[in-house]
């Protein structure tokens, strides 16, 4: 009986034994939820393809072309914002006379009439000034207006030639393009919008005017399409190689 109770003994303890360093080692870890989503990380490069890029295409020197290119850009299921940017446009050069009072500014244009000078035309001053303006020619080329003030030196008086630089509007077509897809053809473009040449593609600025439909570009004056430019400049434009002017 003894020595049954110590065989029964020794097993509880090597049962003991197995269980605390043995069978404990087999089991499983803890199960990981499956309801939690993480996340895939993604690659520098995969990152920047990821990111729609806008392309500049232009530029029109009209907003009726820029128009015109950007329904067809549409077809292509390419939509695109009108952007108009001011560029350095012609110069004109206006011959003129300066007098203190319109008094004599109106004596100057008598003395030149007399002496044959029939295309001039008196300038008012402008609010708030006296000096008048006789004015004798606006010009879209120095050498014409040079020639002009030539002629009038034989009149003893000075003359003098007034730079007068435009601005202009140029039109740009800004088009989002998703990742990988080619950017428009320019010379497509181009012909799409009434056989223009000379389109380029660049990077649409970092910030720049509203998009959409701005006003159209002013005329070039001293050309025959518009007004002169300046407030005190002739009312009528003028052009290089004939001269207009009206009597005071």
């Amino acid at each position: 009986m003894r020595t049954l109770l110590l065989v029964l003994l020794f097993l509880n303890v090597v049962f003991f034994a197995y269980v605390r360093f043995v069978g404990g080692a087999g089991e499983a870890p803890p199960a990981i939820d499956q309801g939690v989503s993480v996340p895939r990380l993604a690659l520098v490069g995969e990152t920047h393809l990821a990111v729609p890029r806008c392309q500049s295409l232009g530029p029109f020197a009209e907003q009726a072309a820029a128009e015109r290119a950007s329904a067809w850009l549409l077809t292509g299921q390419h939509v695109s914002r009108l952007r108009s940017v001011e560029v350095a446009g012609p110069t004109d050069y206006w011959v003129v006379i300066t007098a203190p009072t319109v008094r004599e500014a109106t004596s100057i244009a008598r003395r030149l009439r007399a002496a044959g000078v029939s295309d001039l035309k008196i300038m008012p001053p402008e609010a708030g000034a006296t000096e008048a303006t006789v004015s004798l020619g606006l010009f879209s080329d120095r050498a014409h207006a040079q020639r002009r003030v030539t002629e009038l030196g034989r009149s003893d008086l000075n003359p003098v030639i007034i730079e007068q630089t435009h601005a202009v509007a140029s039109w740009w077509l800004d088009v989002d393009l998703r990742p990988r897809e080619p950017v428009p053809d320019p010379a497509e473009v181009g012909k799409a919008a009434g056989d223009i040449t000379g389109l380029t593609v660049v990077a649409c600025p970092a910030s720049g005017p509203a998009p959409g439909p701005v006003p159209g570009p002013a005329p070039e004056a001293g050309r025959g399409d518009g007004p002169a430019p300046a407030s005190n400049a002739p009312s009528e434009p003028l052009g290089a190689a004939k001269l207009h002017g009206a009597p005071a």
